[in-house]
């Protein structure tokens, strides 16, 4: 099978679950740093994310325009990211995130300065997004599997989930740190506090001595790889199943357009109430986080998938009902946690059930359905326009909560045995 180029220390056994699990996990070589420098990349990029659109809504009141920035992101996402899988397939991933950091740290210093001098329009907001989705394309994909490549399959599921868990501890301390910036220094200083913050983030990836290159007996055209990962996909009913059903974030990834929405226009709470909101989030996206980086390997994992991207949806129908300010926090917060079991199941279990050697190009395709929410922002924001916010809303949650709630309860046993089998290998160790 395809092994890192770097070799590992012997891991400990995998315990059967519980704080002990997840320590032993973090005690994994080489796992810390790569842990903590994933923590910095998310937390200050919660901060250059919330400035960015708190600046959209001073930039225009038009909830098309708002969405089409996000569009513009996740339309470059969902075109380059199955290729990013190959990419990730074949070049040390280490490298590949410390130069996409980078990047970033650019991007977000190049908009702080706009905005200090006072020449940021609309347009550079779409500029910006599509530059920021060529970046997030290639680091998306490497990111997950370089955690495989420093833990093993053993340890993946929890691996993730304790990374998710910092994501998500990121996104409540993100939003709150950038809210605080916002309302005392304004927007410029909050893009340039989240570029200091990348740059950290990418100086302390530099401390993992794992590249995360594997070393493969053969090596075909970009191209042919591509459709390779594609047909085996198509032909595994279990793997199929779920990515056809996470494209249901066509309507999830509303509430990135419509939360700073809710919050300027129907909640009337401000940039301190936004902050708030995402907090919310991201305090579910924690408490799941943790409560699955305590589990052993997850079982019927397929199950797991659909089930969390049908609570989300549910909860983006109510959400839309927003009858006070703490009923939205209670819907932001069962947002995060049915969106973090979606995102820790679906990285995890989809590892786990393919070759090794595709991991890359399997897990581009989750991200590149995953954008499908970016293409509905712009429909979002017109429906918006047209009928109200809190109606466009609800439609976008019922929608998928009925087709994911039939999904679940007619085919449940082609998602249960979603990686349950180690798939067979193609590569041999150099």
């Amino acid at each position: 099978m395809s092994t890192p180029d770097d070799p590992m220390t012997p891991l400990a056994p995998v315990a059967s679950g519980g704080l002990a699990n997840a320590w032993a996990t973090l005690r994994v070589p080489h796992f810390a740093p790569f842990f903590a420098a994933n923590f910095a990349q998310f937390l200050f990029a919660q901060v250059a994310m919330l400035a960015l659109y708190w600046l959209m809504t001073e930039l225009t009141d038009s909830r098309f325009f708002i969405a089409l920035v996000s569009f513009c992101q996740g339309l470059t996402i969902f075109v380059l990211s199955p290729f990013a899988g190959v990419v990730a397939d074949r070049v040390a991933k280490k490298w590949l995130l410390v130069v996409c950091r980078l990047a970033m740290v650019a991007l977000v210093t190049v908009m702080g300065t706009l905005v200090a001098t006072g020449v940021a329009r609309i347009g550079h907001l779409w500029i910006a997004s599509v530059v920021g989705g060529v970046a997030m394309s290639l680091m998306q994909p490497a990111a997950q599997t370089f955690v495989f490549d420093l833990v093993g399959r053993e340890r993946i599921a929890n691996a993730i989930a304790l990374g998710a868990t910092a994501n998500g501890a990121g996104q409540v301390l993100g939003p709150a740190a950038g809210g605080a910036v916002l309302a005392l220094v304004g927007i410029a200083n909050a893009f340039y506090v989240a570029g200091g913050g990348m740059l950290m983030a990418a100086g302390l990836l530099l401390a993992v001595p794992v590249s995360g290159r594997l070393v493969r007996t053969t090596q075909q055209h970009p191209l042919v790889e591509l459709r390779e990962g594609f047909a085996w996909v198509w032909n595994d009913r279990g793997v199929r199943l779920a990515l056809l059903a996470s494209t249901m974030a066509l309507f999830n990834g509303a509430i990135l357009v419509m939360r700073p929405v809710f919050a300027r226009f129907v909640l009337e709470t401000g940039e301190v109430g936004l902050s708030g909101m995402a907090s919310a989030a991201g305090a579910g996206t924690v408490l799941a986080a943790v409560g699955l980086s305590m589990l052993g390997r997850f079982r019927h994992v397929g199950v797991w998938i659909v089930a969390g991207m049908l609570g989300y949806a549910v909860a983006l129908f109510l959400y839309s009902f927003a009858f006070s300010y703490a009923w939205v926090l209670g819907c932001e917060f069962l947002l995060g946690m049915s969106g973090q079991v979606w995102n820790v199941t679906v990285m995890a279990g989809l590892q786990l059930a393919v070759p090794e050697h595709m991991r890359g190009r399997v897990i581009s395709m989750v991200f590149m359905v995953a954008q499908l929410g970016f293409a509905g922002q712009p429909i979002v924001g017109a429906l918006a326009d047209a009928v109200g916010d809190q109606w466009a809303l609800g439609i976008f949650g019922a929608i998928p909560s009925v087709v994911l709630g039939t999904v679940l309860v007619t085919r449940w046993r082609v998602l249960a045995a979603l990686g349950e089998h180690v798939p067979a290998e193609r590569a041999t160790a150099a």
